[in-house]
């Protein structure tokens, strides 16, 4: 059994190696920084490849008995096995096919490459600069993939679609890419400063800027325009299995669509009956009176921006101590 165990712990640590190397950003996020220099692969070939390296893992990890393992080694393997079939379904579905919404996408999260590297040194510095030079293809092969959700009709809402192109061009004007030359350390040389800030300035000036620029008039031209009419999941193709298989995958359970509407249904209608009583509590008819006041007492209405962050941080403050 212990042998199984560490052939299991090592397809484990084989697994995680080979997602930190597909994913560079995740790596220099849990502070992996061998591959600083690397953005990851967004294209179709690349998408097809990892589908196949994760089904050779989950063969191997099926071909573990768990037989007589430990509860954390068990619970440990049957995770693995659902994440990675999990995966499957996703790609099956082509869910991939659809990178992009107004809540986030590549676009924004290379927008944030600045924030989410180190740069404590020339050499990552210079990294960072080797990155800048992989966003133009980054964003050329986001657009192959998003192509192919247009050809699939596996596109998002075009009012949420709509609001996409803005984000690629706010990007652009704010020019986010050149952050890291306000906090040079003051250890470079002043010919590493200099060498430095052209060779950014002409990565992000020459070759970023105008990717996203690209990427925006596709969007806006090309997209956008053919995003679904419906808000429905069950709208794209084969939607009504999609849609439950987003309900497993956000419940962890196998359950229907409508056992969580119901369930949904139920815990609103306990809750809404707790509130009340806490009105009535307080001297209120009902729940409506309470809210009424509340929304008419000025003491309840902030009066700035940095009252409502005061008011979160008093909340969060007095349950802390409160919490296990």
């Amino acid at each position: 059994m212990a042998e199984r165990v560490a052939q299991q712990n090592a397809l484990f640590e084989e697994l995680y190696q080979a997602g930190l190397k597909n994913a560079p950003e995740r790596a220099t996020a849990v502070g992996d920084y061998r591959y600083n220099a690397q953005l990851s692969d967004a294209s179709l070939a690349q998408i097809e490849r990892q589908h196949a390296e994760n089904n050779a893992f989950l063969a191997r990890l099926r071909a573990i008995p768990t037989t007589g393992m430990e509860e954390t080694d068990r619970v440990s393997h049957e995770l693995l096995e659902r994440q990675l079939l999990r995966a499957n379904v996703n790609h099956e579905l082509k869910n991939y096919e659809m990178p992009i919404n107004q809540q986030g996408g590549i676009h924004t999260a290379l927008a944030d490459l600045p924030l989410s590297v180190p740069l404590d040194s020339v050499q990552r510095y210079e990294d960072y600069i080797a990155r800048l030079h992989q966003i133009p293809r980054v964003l050329e092969q986001t657009m192959e993939v998003l192509r192919a959700g247009m050809k699939d009709g596996l596109m998002p809402p075009k009012i949420v679609l709509d609001q996409v192109p803005g984000q690629c061009e706010g990007i652009v004007s704010a020019n986010p890419f050149l952050l890291p030359l306000k906090k040079l350390p003051a250890s470079f040389s002043e010919e590493e400063k200099q060498r430095l800030t052209a060779a950014m300035t002409k990565a992000a000036n020459e070759e970023v800027l105008p990717a996203y620029r690209k990427l925006a008039a596709f969007l806006r031209d090309e997209y956008a325009p053919k995003g679904r009419t419906e808000i429905s999941v069950e709208s794209l193709p084969d939607g009504k299995r999609r849609y439950a298989e987003a309900v497993k995958a956000m419940t962890t359970i196998d359950i229907a669509p409508e056992a969580v509407h119901q369930l949904g249904l139920k815990e609103v209608a306990r809750i809404t009956a707790e509130m009340a009583k806490l009105a009535q509590a307080q001297g209120y008819k009902d729940l409506a009176a309470f809210r009424a006041a509340i929304h008419s007492d000025p003491k309840w209405q902030p009066k700035s921006e940095d009252q409502i962050v005061a008011d979160f941080k008093k909340y969060i403050d007095e349950m802390q101590p409160r919490l296990p």
